[in-house]
């Protein structure tokens, strides 16, 4: 966003100290995906990720998110499997993203 690569921010974390490197806000889960490699690849620190839930519109003056659950879901359960190692919604998530997230990857 600010015209840094993430390699760069996480290399510039790791020498403040950070204990844990990740993104949150302002991109899908779908958008998300790529970042969350890149991020895994550049550090071997713990790696925490929390998308939207889809790119933000606005309707009727109400900012509204078009993503459902399940999509979400599916594409966190795939950070998951490049490497990220804790996960979580940021805007437009509900209560109802995280249980259905819960489900998939603790599935017996």
């Amino acid at each position: 966003m600010m015209g840094e690569t993430p390699g760069v921010c996480v290399k510039a974390l790791e020498r403040e100290g950070a204990d844990v490197v990740g993104a949150n806000c302002t991109l899908g889960s779908r958008e998300m995906i790529p970042l969350a490699e890149t991020i895994r690849h550049c550090t071997s620190l713990p790696v925490i990720i929390q998308p939207n839930a889809g790119k933000p519109r606005l309707k009727d003056g109400k900012t509204v998110y078009d993503q459902d659950p399940e999509e979400f879901a599916e594409d966190v359960q795939a950070m998951v499997e490049a490497g990220v190692n804790a996960v979580g919604g940021c805007c437009g998530t509900t209560p109802e993203f995280i249980s259905v997230l819960h489900s998939r990857l603790f599935a017996q």
